[in-house]
């Protein structure tokens, strides 16, 4: 039987077409997943494609989300969670402050409900096609990470790169036959249709080995974040 990684990769991904990006976001959570530990908050949860990795770790897992067809225990707005004040001791965030309007008050929201000492698993795009439009706001770099996460009164402890310059040309390509819409009655056309199927597929099985290979850093597909809010020093 497949692990959970694998089957976090193989069921609930977006499409063919992301496939690259969701599997450095499944890996990505599968390094990080072991940091984490106590009650977790999932902040935009989806169909909940990690929680069998997670859950392991964490003695609660609180999911919640925005979206009704999301598979939340509470259904609420990010930027203002029902929750109290330092009520987690871990959070989870995967692939949504593209989407928010306003993502530091999100942040700023996950940090509210964390202990002192509590950590937040984040993972956001950089380079990723227009994809949920039209709730599709922002892309973020290492440095806009870094300062959204220092305004939220968050430690940004761990900027990990998701997938390099080869993941980031195969992704594009990828997306190139994204919305391919030839005659489907044309037999030139289902072969084309054929070629491409077996080019993407081609693409997805040795894009990531060869990014691994041929490492080159700077322009990734996007990042995996682990931040922590501070624990405040007693005064003498």
């Amino acid at each position: 039987m497949a692990d959970p990684c694998a089957r976090a990769a193989m069921g609930k991904s977006v499409n063919r077409y992301y496939y690259l990006d969701s599997a450095t976001v499944r890996d990505a959570v599968c390094t990080f997943a072991p940091r984490l530990s106590g009650r977790l908050l999932e902040v935009g949860c989806g169909l909940l494609p990690y929680k069998e990795v997670i859950e392991p770790f964490v003695t609660r897992y609180v999911a919640s989300d925005f979206a009704r067809s999301s598979a939340a225990d509470v259904r609420c707005d990010g930027a203002r969670l029902p929750f109290r004040e330092k009520a987690f001791d871990c959070a989870l965030c995967t692939q949504v402050l593209e989407h928010v309007p306003d993502p530091l008050c999100v942040l700023v929201e996950i940090a509210r409900v964390l202990r002192p000492g509590g950590l937040l698993l984040l993972t956001v795009p950089l380079n990723s096609g227009i994809h949920m439009a039209p709730d599709d706001y922002f892309r973020f770099t290492e440095y806009g990470l870094r300062e959204l996460c220092k305004r939220a009164g968050l430690a940004a402890d761990v900027v990990a790169e998701r997938g390099g310059r080869v993941a980031n040309a195969a992704q594009s390509l990828l997306l190139v036959f994204e919305d391919d819409r030839m005659p489907s009655r044309h037999l030139g056309a289902a072969l084309a249709r054929r070629g491409i199927r077996m080019l993407s597929w081609l693409v997805r099985q040795w894009a990531l080995p060869l990014d691994r290979r041929f490492a080159k850093p700077g322009n990734p597909l996007g990042y995996a974040v682990l931040a922590r809010k501070p624990v405040a020093r007693a005064r003498a």
